[in-house]
């Protein structure tokens, strides 16, 4: 997502850097604005890109491909935005609720895994299985000749 905002914001002749700051500056807007903004897009049928740049004073309305580079680069920006606060919640929040879910989740399964480890030796299984699969693989392969036609027999 990184490289495609950037690769968006080179294409500056399509959109002016001013309009694309403007857009960038959108994501990092507190919920409250941007729902604001949402609101006042549906309210008078207009694309968001086009209620972000009356809010400034800017040139709002856009050509068509103007405009699809510019929602793309808006939504782009939002997704950036969506995908730090996620890493954020789940990696840097205290408690660490990734890790209590990890090993709340194998806690609950460990007493399956190990009955079922002393039951059946899996390591015969596994590999019984295992080699069926290769074989399977074998067989599923299709040989051709040198003209490119199969050799499986039919």
């Amino acid at each position: 997502l990184e490289s495609r905002a950037s690769k968006l914001e080179k294409e500056r002749a399509k959109l002016g850097q001013d309009q694309l700051k403007v857009l960038k500056d959108y994501a990092a807007r507190p919920r409250g604005e941007q729902e604001r903004i949402r609101r006042h897009s549906q309210k008078e049928s207009i694309s968001i890109v086009s209620a972000i740049l009356q809010e400034t004073d800017l040139e709002w309305q856009l050509a068509d491909t103007h405009h699809t580079l510019a929602l793309e680069y808006v939504s782009t920006a939002l997704s950036i935005r969506d995908r730090k606060e996620i890493i954020n919640v789940l990696c840097h929040s205290s408690p660490d609720y990734l890790t209590q879910s990890i090993r709340q989740l194998v806690d609950a399964y460990e007493p399956v895994i190990r009955h079922l480890h002393n039951a059946v030796n899996l390591s015969g299984t596994i590999g019984d299985f295992e080699y069926f699969i290769k074989d399977m693989i074998k067989l599923a392969k299709i040989s051709t000749d040198k003209q490119g036609k199969s050799t499986a027999p039919t």
